[in-house]
Parts: C-alpha cells; sequence; structure tokens
C-alpha cells in the first residue's frame, strides 16, 4: 500500500512469471529481465483521479503509482529480493505483446528475483543533496 489522492488506490497490478521474454524485449537493454523471478507492471488507472482532481489528477495520479513502487522496492529489500524499478519500455508494445488495455497506463515495471551478485551503489554525500534555505 501507499498514499493515494483521496485514498482511491489508483493502481493495479499485473504480475508476469511466465511472459517475462514479452516484458524484456520491450524493455530498453531488458535481456536480464530473463534472469529474473517475476515482473510487476503498475498500471495506472487515472480516470476517477482526472474526474475528483482534474488537471492536478494526472500527476497525482503519478505520484501515487511511484509512491507503491518504492514501497514495493523497500519491503522487497527488507525480504532480501533483488529489486529494480524500470522506466524504459516501449508501453505501446509491451501492453500490445501482454494484452493491456491501450487506455490503461503503465506507470512503471518492478523486476523481483533473488541474485547470487551484491552490489554496493555509491551515494552522493546529504551535503551535495540538501540545502538549508537557499539553493
Amino acid at each position: 500500500y501507499a498514499p493515494s489522492p483521496g485514498n482511491l488506490q489508483n493502481w493495479k497490478f499485473l504480475v508476469v512469471k511466465e511472459n517475462l521474454s514479452k516484458v524484456s524485449e520491450n524493455v530498453k537493454d531488458g535481456q536480464w529481465i530473463l534472469n529474473s523471478d517475476v515482473a510487476i507492471l503498475i498500471i495506472n488507472e487515472k480516470e476517477q483521479v482526472l474526474r475528483e482532481y482534474k488537471k492536478k489528477g494526472e500527476i497525482f495520479s503519478q505520484q501515487s503509482c511511484g509512491a507503491v513502487i518504492q514501497n514495493m522496492l523497500l519491503r522487497a529489500t527488507d525480504l532480501k529480493v533483488g529489486s529494480c524499478w524500470v522506466g524504459s519500455f516501449d508501453e505501446g508494445k509491451l501492453k500490445a505483446s501482454l494484452g493491456i488495455k491501450p487506455e490503461l497506463e503503465v506507470a512503471g515495471i518492478v523486476i523481483l528475483g533473488y541474485s547470487d551478485e551484491k552490489k554496493e551503489f555509491e551515494r552522493r554525500d546529504l551535503k551535495e543533496l540538501v540545502k538549508f534555505e537557499k539553493l
């Protein structure tokens, strides 16, 4: 779960296990996805958010999908499951190959799996990122 505008919970999840090739072929440099256990497509059902919040509904619906993706990644980390948030994909081809209605929006893809590889990522120092009162 995650926060959503007006608690509308505008997300749906499509879990893909058997057709990972259909996901990987529509993701930029996505061959690595074939080695994962599952792909979860986060579908943004934004119509009700748009009705409720008009123009701001577009960004609100995207933000709530981002929040639910982040929560999925955090939980995966807690469970020691490898995860990756994928945003670079051909949405039209992906929807066609998986039979997703054209009017629905794929907000992102979460790839999950167990990995033998343990990567440490370099993080920028907070002093570079956080400023007080002035940028």
